[in-house]
């Protein structure tokens, strides 16, 4: 992502829609080094190796760009993960998503070798209240909504 970001893409096509898996994976955990930290990018760099850090020419703020991605709630029942990707994307760009229990798989994953249950889930109700998503959230915008 921070590729994308950097080399201007979505600052060329900010209707290019990006779903960032499992929560938005490390991005809404990092948000200190993508925001604060990144707005500094370059301060501190040499003349002579500005070019190292020059990118594409964004109009806003890096973490801004991040921020125009959706993420999704595949976070196996991590209630923290799900707080910090609301937090950072807010529940407007957090999509439901379910990982299928059973299917056709590519190879047998250990867990079910030794009895244990799929790790892999939607969040359940439990999860949801130790997050503390609202009612709102849940009915709503949080699990119902859809890319447009």
């Amino acid at each position: 992502m921070a590729h994308i970001v950097f080399s201007g893409v979505l600052e060329r096509y900010p209707n290019l829609k990006f779903l960032i898996h499992h929560g938005g994976s490390m991005i809404p955990h990092f948000s200190g080094r993508i925001g604060p930290g990144w707005d500094q990018l370059g301060s501190r760099t040499p003349a002579h190796q500005q070019e190292d850090v020059t990118g594409y020419p964004l109009t806003g703020r890096p973490v801004d760009y991040f921020k125009m991605s959706y993420a999704d709630t595949a976070l196996f029942g991590a209630a923290h993960a799900l707080r910090c990707a609301l937090w950072f994307f807010g529940p407007d760009r957090v999509l439901f998503s379910v990982r299928p229990r059973e299917g056709p798989r590519l190879h047998p994953l250990p867990h079910r070798q030794r009895g244990g249950t799929q790790p892999h889930h939607a969040p359940a109700d439990s999860d949801l209240r130790r997050a503390a998503v609202t009612d709102e959230q849940q009915e709503g915008r949080l699990l119902s909504r859809q890319v447009r």
